[in-house]
């Protein structure tokens, strides 16, 4: 039986033009939007953004979670866990910045580019790892960004102000 979407309730036109073919510019979206597109992302199976890499590096990256037993069933575990993985970070760090930079890119602009900042915050907090080779200045101006979107849950909120706060104790800001 099927239950519906959190989509459900976009406007048509909105939907229509994020789907027409000569689409030039992001359609604006409502914060509402924007929040549950988000929360779709952090629960999309890993595995279906492995999808668009070279099937070398889907193989070795597969490998690598299944080898230190990681149960990384989404972007959002991956994006939580307290040990997560430098490779699958870096890989959704250069998938959200590619949706970023592209002018079709299917998700909006806005939660592309909070992927990518939290890509990143994991990367300072829990692996230790500067993904990023942004100067501090841009790089806490990014983190503080993404903390300051009003529909950031709490555990990317947490994670970002705790990257922000390792980047400032190494002198950063």
């Amino acid at each position: 039986m099927f239950e519906g979407s959190q989509f459900d309730d976009a406007a048509p036109e909105r939907l229509a033009k994020l789907l027409g073919s000569d689409q030039t510019t992001q359609p604006s979206w409502s914060v509402q939007e924007i929040e549950a597109i988000f929360r779709h992302q952090l629960g999309t199976p890993l595995q279906v953004e492995l999808a668009t890499l070279p099937a070398a590096e889907v193989i070795s990256l597969t490998a690598l979670a299944d080898s230190q037993g990681l149960l990384l069933k989404s972007i959002g575990d991956l994006l939580n866990h307290p040990h997560p993985p430098v490779k699958l970070l870096a890989m959704l760090k250069d998938f959200a910045k590619r949706l970023m930079e592209h002018p079709d890119s299917p998700l909006p602009r806005e939660v592309a580019s909070l992927l990518y900042w939290s890509a990143i915050a994991s990367g300072l907090s829990r692996a230790n790892v500067r993904l990023t080779s942004l100067d501090t200045e841009k790089l806490l101006t990014g983190l503080r960004w993404a903390a300051s979107q009003p529909w950031v849950e709490k555990p990317i909120l947490e994670l970002i102000r705790s990257a922000e706060a390792s980047v400032l104790a190494r002198g950063g800001g």
